[in-house]
């Protein structure tokens, strides 16, 4: 009899975590368990999970997270956390009893935000499993990291990481853990096409010094370093950034009346990255260059079309786009973080440069724009790199190996590398 999988997913369209997940749900499907996946409606994300072979539903209330990681995380004295800390933990008997009926044999959640749920599945009788793809940062004391620690340990069967510094800054102690490093999504990116044909389609001069920045309008992203990074870049002929992702950070409709008086306040006080990114983005040494594609299904054509992939995040994040861009061998800049160093070496598969600083990053750019022989270089070297430590044979026989051996009555089922 197969073994039930009840997924967990906090992510809402086709982010870097939606397609980890879809990687980790086509090779659980593939290795026989029983998939179903609950999640944010959305009709695309809806459509890749069945078309991966899960089954697809969502709650009946939000699912609420516990935000500490990935630079996204309200500070300690702020109302909001202990408001959503509060819920999330109210929710846990509704959840308890949603798993319950669900009647899985395993709990995946696919997110450290998500940890508490494990609460809530360990006490309905489930197994659990816990995908940590956000990067570690420092809060104010470290209580809610100590906690963080405490719930994995505790609660967390299994606790997957997409780095080894991960694995070494959670320093746990008590789950079964294992590194699997993301791998690229091999439906999207098995066609890649020639750039050429790539910047027909989309209408890109083919003399462009394209750029491509992928994320979104979010402070954690680098989004205004890269507009900033333009200026000093206005004397080259014909360059353009590829900006792919959402165009604000929030989205103002669905905020409450206290909430849109306080943006007011910080729109006037000159603190609203909304505001301050679309002030910047309105010169003309910048908007001139850019070219806002919003978010993207079809991200390989992008990487095809482009001279260079950007990625000036603010905060320890993980650079998918590096990935991405090394196995459409293209040239990678990025911030500088321990985490990416794991992957990236400056100067040899990338250029790195000091987190939060346009004048390093258009430097950055315009070499490797101007060096062919350079940019060629590193990115031969980066899809190497990806061809070794993110090769999806590779990392689907570890997760699945793993998995298993954690959860030992799927030992029966079929051998891993006949799922590949």
């Amino acid at each position: 009899m197969s073994e039930k999988v009840l997924i967990f997913h906090h992510a809402e369209g086709i982010g870097g975590a939606t397609i980890t997940l879809l990687n980790v749900v086509s090779c659980l499907v593939k290795a026989g368990y029983m998939v179903t996946v609950v999640c944010a409606p959305g009709e695309e994300q809806r459509r890749r999970f069945v078309a991966a072979g899960a089954v697809v539903t969502t709650l009946s209330r939000p699912l609420r997270q516990f935000s500490h990681f990935s630079g996204f995380e309200k500070s300690a004295l702020h109302p909001r956390f202990w408001i959503d800390a509060g819920r999330q933990m109210l929710d846990l008997r509704y959840l308890e009893r949603f798993i319950r009926q669900a009647a899985p044999d395993i709990v995946h959640l696919n997110a450290i935000t998500l940890s508490p749920v494990a609460i809530a599945a360990k006490r309905a009788g489930a197994k659990v499993s816990l995908m940590v793809q956000e990067t570690g940062v420092r809060g104010m004391l470290g209580i809610r990291t100590a906690w963080l620690r405490w719930v994995l340990s505790k609660w967390v069967d299994q606790v997957f990481f997409i780095s080894e510094y991960d694995r070494n800054w959670f320093d746990l102690k008590g789950p079964r853990q294992e590194v699997v490093p993301n791998w690229v999504d091999e439906v999207e990116f098995g066609k890649l096409v020639t750039p050429a044909s790539a910047r027909v389609r989309l209408r890109i001069p083919l003399d462009a010094n394209v750029v491509l920045f992928v994320g979104g309008m979010y402070p954690l992203k680098g989004a205004i370093e890269l507009f900033l990074a333009l200026e000093s870049l206005a004397d080259m002929d014909n360059l353009l950034v590829l900006f792919a992702g959402p165009r604000r950070m929030i989205d103002h409709r669905r905020l409450s009346p206290l909430q849109t008086l306080n943006r007011r306040r910080r729109v006037w006080m000159g603190l609203d990255y909304d505001s301050r990114a679309a002030k910047i983005l309105r010169r003309s040494t910048v908007r001139r260059h850019v070219r806002l594609v919003g978010p993207q299904s079809k991200m390989a054509e992008l990487y095809c079309a482009s001279n260079v992939v950007v990625f000036p995040a603010t905060m320890p994040h993980q650079s998918r786009p590096a990935i991405e861009g090394g196995y459409a061998r293209i040239p990678v800049v990025a911030s500088d973080f321990p985490h990416v160093r794991e992957f990236l070496k400056h100067g040899e598969n990338a250029l790195l440069v000091p987190p939060g600083d346009p004048k390093a990053l258009g430097e950055a750019l315009r070499r490797v724009l101007t060096d062919k022989a350079f940019a060629a270089q590193i990115s031969s070297a980066n899809h190497a790199a990806v061809k070794e430590k993110h090769d999806r044979g590779i990392n689907t026989q570890r997760f699945l190996a793993a998995f298993r051996g954690a959860f030992s009555s799927a030992n029966s089922f079929r051998n891993p590398e006949e799922s590949i």
